[in-house]
């Protein structure tokens, strides 16, 4: 929802036209309001492969599972991979529609970068409250 209303909803810019919400910088020139929904997303995901991942393991080998580094490892590199099938889509998108406005390859290299923060940044949270969880 939040990655839609990126596109969706409109604000004004400094000129005094409308741009798209994802356009928005939040801080400074540097960090906008797709970035931001990139890593927290990405993140998101990367938490919730864990928590699948922890419930499957628990429910089949009946064992409380505590993150490894290969686990932690694991659940990270599966929410990059779905940052990137995420840029995929916005590729066809642009493909297929015009005027998207979806940017182009400094900004899918971009989200691609925020996408791993959001991913690499999820699992300290996830090794942290993993033992409250389990237990």
């Amino acid at each position: 929802a939040i990655h839609l209303a990126g596109v969706l909803v409109r604000i004004p810019a400094s000129d005094g036209d409308q741009q798209p919400l994802y356009s928005w910088l939040v801080i400074g020139h540097w960090l906008k309001y797709d970035h931001v929904v990139h890593a927290f997303g990405f993140g998101s995901c990367t938490w919730l492969t864990w928590e699948a991942l922890r419930a499957s393991i628990q429910q089949r080998l009946g064992r409380k599972l505590y993150p490894s580094m290969g686990m932690i490892f694991l659940c990270v590199f599966t929410g990059m991979g779905l940052g990137a099938l995420n840029e995929i889509i916005e590729f066809s998108a642009v493909l297929m529609v015009p005027d998207t406005n979806v940017g182009g390859y400094v900004n899918t290299a971009l989200d691609l970068v925020f996408n791993a923060a959001g991913a690499i940044c999820a699992m300290p949270l996830v090794t942290r409250f993993a033992g409250r969880a389990a237990t």
